[in-house]
């Protein structure tokens, strides 16, 4: 009765274009429920579980994301979620986008081919500002847009040990743009990938991928392990109801073909100190198609060629440990990337150090501190479209900071207090402080809750950047007025963007069978960048033009919030359940003073108010496996993009224990939907071969 009511009641604050989707996946849910006694009874045997942990073994998975150190995660004191090995292999995804959209309250919208808008608790697109992205605790969030390159971010899928998702602040201990959430990418270490591993896919959308790895190692003390990977992916459909007018009746041009290669090293020469090395180098090849203009005679075209990516990175982290309570860490790593795309060459280079110590101060504290410097280097081809000045520029990060876990009252009540304090070149010094309460009354209940402040920091565009987006004909501002540009432009006005953050959370696991996690948070922002119309000047090249300004601006405020839950199910030795849903409500105005030209209805339509998923894993022998994973998402609109469901299904079978087949299918309730453009994604399937020597 309980389950039935809460449901109406989401169900009454809908739209009804909405309800038809939250149905389709309560009932489904429901029918599975009722089905459980009739499944467990099927089960003659008791064969292994079908994840290779239980839920209490996942419960128990160490994670460092929270407070920069090793915890489990049914002790951390905030929302977080860890996308397993197991995870990301049952749900058929093939790249690391796809696989976020398994952790509650993190916002996936596939834009085409190669590009996704991913964001955690609001603000999303192309490139989202407020989320803080790691790979193996190296930062890929780019200095220059405020966002992350997700075509740049790849590896073989089979060796990612896990991805954990904090949603939530963690400027504290990770710094400035980790504001609504933190996501950290980590790898398998070179020891748990000994032996060859190759993979094999095709399919429609997915038109060919391989991947191979090796591992070995040289003594006791020394692994290793190299790879390299390839993939050619098709285009997607155009929907030609959304399509802008100048791309009427066009196909859409984002094919994306990606190879990288890479390594990684782990050496313990003796007790209590270790090292590893890894690095990486890719090529991206996409199609691409962008608006340009002429002055003279005046006119817009679509420019269309192949771009390339390339970059890699080099990362050395070392460790000593003192004690079981006491260990230093540095971590130094140099990245670059430059971009050749329809004509334009862009490039970055990153420096970053980090030191960190962790140690025990009495027996009720465990103090974390450190110390970082991060140096960014850019240089960008200034073109009529796009220009920034300086065209290069290199910024300065400094930072240090220190977290104190506090055991009021030892395995009832623990407190953690923490700040990080930053100087960045745009807005000089930042403070980011962090308070945080767990309560454990009994083993299995968990209460926890925070309140956090933390910044989002201007990028290079919103402070020396001019984005000319649209063409103004002559004579279309007034009588005989020349040709024009409207230009979003940069300006030393724009401020950081600030957050302050209050959460609560519950955990339940009264059993090894199922467990229950619920988050609720509140989220007030100050100084949201928004534009605002400035007076129109004239420029005389590359020919005479009238530039009508919209500069960037901090005139914006808001309140953000929402609630995120997530269960599993064991429902039988053979068979899982797992649920998440998420609500949020974004609420965003304007300060007396703004003059600016948008409306916040802009930025909060971009974010779906209701997210539902359901994942079925079934062992229907020891050697077959079929997953299924539905989907809702709520309709975005400001994009004009409609509320969906989606559907994939993966059907695996081991012949030997060596060799697995699966054949998957994506998108398999409707042709295709959009997500958050006016492509659409098509349905799909894929057949692929992972072979274990």
């Amino acid at each position: 009765m309980l389950r039935f009511l809460t449901f109406m009641l989401c169900y009454r604050r809908v739209s009804s274009v909405s309800r038809s989707g939250i149905l389709t996946v309560y009932c489904l849910l429901t029918g599975m429920i009722l089905l459980a006694p009739w499944a467990e009874a099927a089960a003659t045997e008791p064969p292994t579980n079908l994840a290779s942990m239980s839920l209490q073994e996942l419960m128990e998975i160490e994670i460092v994301s929270v407070a920069k150190k090793p915890e489990t995660l049914s002790q951390s004191a905030a929302a977080v979620y860890v996308i397993t090995q197991d995870d990301i292999r049952r749900s058929g995804a093939t790249c690391i986008p796809e696989a976020l959209r398994l952790a509650p309250g993190v916002e996936v919208a596939r834009i085409d081919t190669n590009q996704w808008a991913i964001t955690i608790r609001g603000f999303n697109q192309f490139f989202s500002s407020k989320l803080l992205v790691m790979m193996d605790g190296r930062t890929i969030y780019t200095h220059l847009f405020s966002g992350v390159y997700w075509d740049q971010q790849d590896t073989i899928m089979e060796d990612i040990e896990r991805i954990e998702v904090v949603r939530g602040p963690g400027a504290a201990l990770w710094g400035a743009n980790a504001v609504n959430g933190v996501i950290n990418i980590i790898t398998k270490k070179s020891k748990d990938t000994q032996g060859g591993l190759a993979t094999v896919s095709g399919g429609t959308q997915e038109r060919f991928s391989s991947g191979a790895r090796y591992g070995g190692k040289i003594d006791e003390t020394f692994t290793y392990r190299v790879y390299g990977k390839y993939f050619d992916r098709d285009r997607i459909a155009d929907n030609e109801n959304h399509a802008p007018a100048i791309n009427q009746g066009s196909k859409a041009v984002d094919d994306w073909r990606s190879g990288r290669g890479g390594f990684r090293m782990d050496w313990a020469p003796t007790q209590g100190n270790s090292l590893s090395l890894q690095g990486e180098a890719f090529q991206n090849g996409v199609a691409e198609e962008a608006l340009r203009f002429s002055l003279d005679p005046a006119s817009s075209y679509l420019k269309r060629q192949d771009s390339t990516t390339t970059g890699g990175h080099l990362m050395g982290r070392f460790k000593h440990e003192f004690s079981d309570a006491s260990e230093l860490s540095a971590q130094l790593y140099y990245d670059r990337a430059t971009w050749d795309t329809l004509g334009v060459k862009v490039w970055t280079d990153t420096i970053d150090l980090e030191l960190q110590h962790r140690f025990h101060l009495g027996s009720r504290q465990e103090i974390v501190w450190g110390l970082g410097c991060r140096v960014n280097r850019d240089g960008f081809d200034n073109f009529l479209e796009d220009q920034f000045e300086p065209n290069e520029r290199d910024l300065y990060l400094y930072s240090a900071f220190v977290q104190d876990e506090i055991r009021l009252i030892e395995n009832l009540l623990r407190l953690t207090v923490g700040s990080r304090v930053e100087h960045n070149d745009f807005t000089g010094f930042e403070v980011e402080p962090n308070v945080r309460l767990l309560w454990e009354p009994v083993k299995t209940h968990i209460f926890w809750g925070a309140v956090s402040r933390a910044v989002r920091t201007p990028s290079r565009l919103e402070r020396d950047a001019r984005f000319n987006f649209q063409l103004l004909p002559p004579g279309s501002l007034y009588p005989q007025s020349p040709v024009g540009l409207m230009s979003e432009m940069g300006t030393s006005k724009a401020d950081s963007e600030t957050m302050i953050a209050y959460e609560l959370g519950y955990r339940l696991q009264p059993s090894n069978k199922w467990r229950f996690d619920i988050a609720t948070f509140y989220n007030d922002y100050a100084k949201l960048r928004e534009f605002e119309a400035g007076t129109p000047f004239m420029e005389t090249s590359p020919s005479p033009h009238l530039i009508v300004p919209l500069y960037a601006n901090d005139h914006m405020k808001g309140e953000v919030y929402g609630v995120e839950v997530a269960a599993d199910w064991q429902v039988t030795n053979r068979w899982g359940l797992s649920t998440t849903y998420s609500f949020l409500h974004i609420d965003l105005h304007m300060t007396d003073n703004s003059q600016s030209i948008y409306e916040a209805a802009s930025v909060e339509g971009r974010s779906p108010h209701h997210q539902a998923s359901l994942r079925s894993n079934l062992r229907i022998t020891d050697d077959v496996q079929l997953n299924m994973w539905l989907r809702f998402v709520d309709s975005l609109p400001y994009q004009n993009v409609d509320n969906y469901t989606s559907l994939d299904a993966r059907l695996s079978w081991k012949p030997i224990k060596s060799l697995e087949l699966s054949l998957v299918g994506q998108n398999l309730l409707q042709g295709s939907h959009a997500e958050y453009s006016q492509f659409e994604i098509n349905r799909g399937v894929y057949g692929k071969v992972v072979w274990n020597f």
